[in-house]
């Protein structure tokens, strides 16, 4: 589904879609290091406006994806239209999740698990890419060096049900074990698509500009979700303490953010490229977008605004983020 990062509109979207969730996590960032046992009612409206801008955020991120998607519906002929229908679905399902926390942000559970489900919707879409270059290899009406493509697109599908399974695993109660499980397993599926990209853009399958930014992006909101993981041990151990919860917790935040918005930048000069010079002659990454069937194109990287919460869960009663104490 390249169409996606083909398109300008759709380009242009994502990039909102980027600044709106990165905005959203600088929220998170003020009310977490700023948090106090006197300041809930200030924490919680902070957190309810971070949820509302991220929930707008995954709207910005399904206009994206169903932009190219009518235009495959009214246009007749086009095979896409398949995955490009599967990739509304699961990213709608995201859209959901974002709108049920910040409705009702005690319903957290239901919220990642919504989320999850949204999330291992790509990961379906890349591991059916995988299956389908596996099979025209085999074939042999395939273009040259698709075969190589196949191991790629697992890992990326890999990486993506990895990030599903962390997002459903997030702790919605003070609860070290979850807390470190949840961010080391989205951490890990987040550096395996780092990887996919990385690979694929150093065996020139990915030659655009923006992709050194997609990867760098990646590689920064994997390791903000294992800061996560580091801090939610400490934070959340029977002998921790608001300062840790205070430092590590925002540390953390304050790496998504720093990756989220490399990820905008990539989209948004890509939509800058489209613009000035048309349509690109060869692929780019600036979202998780698999390509179309027989393209030499690489796995994609992580959609932001899919994940039902970007920062790692907050001690706040009423918000479904837990206190350190």
């Amino acid at each position: 589904m390249d169409e996606i990062t083909k398109s300008k509109t759709a380009t242009v979207l994502l990039a909102a879609a980027a600044a709106l969730y990165a905005f959203g996590t600088l929220l998170g960032v003020v009310a977490t290091s700023t948090f106090g046992p006197g300041d809930v009612g200030t924490y919680s409206d902070l957190f309810q406006a971070a949820d509302w801008l991220q929930f707008v955020a995954s709207l910005a991120a399904l206009a994206a994806v169903c932009s190219p998607a009518w235009q495959a519906l009214v246009t007749e002929g086009r095979p896409e239209l398949p995955e490009l229908a599967g990739a509304g679905l699961a990213t709608l399902l995201v859209a959901v999740a974002a709108l049920v926390l910040a409705a009702s942000p005690s319903s957290q559970s239901s919220s990642d698990v919504v989320g999850a489900v949204g999330i291992g919707g790509w990961g379906l879409l890349a591991l059916a890419r995988a299956g389908r270059l596996g099979l025209a290899g085999r074939r042999g009406d395939g273009p040259a060096g698709s075969s190589s493509l196949v191991p790629l697109w697992l890992v990326a599908s890999g990486g993506l049900v990895a990030l599903a399974v962390g997002a459903a695993l997030a702790p919605t109660t003070v609860d070290q074990g979850l807390a470190v499980a949840s961010g080391v397993v989205q951490g890990l599926g987040l550096a395996a698509l780092t990887g996919a990209v990385f690979v694929a853009s150093s065996r020139g399958f990915l030659q655009t500009a923006p992709v050194t930014a997609v990867a760098a992006g990646l590689a920064t909101t994997a390791a903000a979700y294992l800061v996560s993981a580091v801090a939610g041990g400490f934070a959340y151990a029977p002998g921790g303490t608001l300062t840790e919860y205070r430092v590590g917790l925002s540390l953390a935040s304050a790496v998504l953010f720093v990756g989220v918005a490399l990820l905008g930048l990539a989209a948004w000069a890509r939509a800058r490229s489209l613009a000035s010079a048309g349509p690109p002659a060869g692929p780019a990454v600036p979202g998780p977008t698999p390509a179309r069937p027989g393209s030499q194109e690489a796995p994609p990287p992580h959609q932001e605004g899919q994940s039902s919460r970007p920062t790692p869960p907050p001690p706040s009663p009423g918000t479904g983020w837990p206190s350190p104490g």
